[in-house]
This record gives C-alpha cells, structure tokens and sequence, in this order.
C-alpha cells in the first residue's frame, strides 16, 4: 500500500470509557470512548452526553502518546 502511496494510520486501540459500562459492557466494541450514554430502559433510546477530557487537547495529546504499536 505505501509503495502506491497509501499512508498507513492507527485507528485507535480503545473504544470504550475506562472500565464503566457506557451503557452497555466497557468491552471494546461494544461501548463508546468519547460521550457518556445512558439508556432509557423503556424505550431504548440512547443519550449521548461529551465528556470533559475529550474538549482538553492536552488529555487528547496524551492518548497519542500512550499509544505503543504491537
């Protein structure tokens, strides 16, 4: 792919909150990393709310640096 010119990038190697489910498992895959969502239990309807650290370029920053390829 880069001998065409393709550029290789790193998606992301979490995408899940910590260890909190939100909502669902903190599995990756299978909650978010960048809003706190609840649930309405009643009616399945998810509400996405920003977290603080994602409006901090320097908390952003941060998890690049932490990044270590396999």
């Amino acid at each position: 792919m880069q001998q065409m010119g393709g550029v290789l990038i790193h998606h992301g190697y979490t995408h899940q909150y910590s260890n909190i489910a939100n909502p669902y498992t903190a599995v990756t895959g299978d909650d978010c990393e960048f809003y706190r969502i609840t649930s309405n239990s009643s009616n399945g309807v998810l509400t996405f709310v920003a977290l603080a650290p994602d409006t901090d370029s320097s908390w952003a920053q941060g998890r690049f640096d932490s990044y270590e390829p396999s």
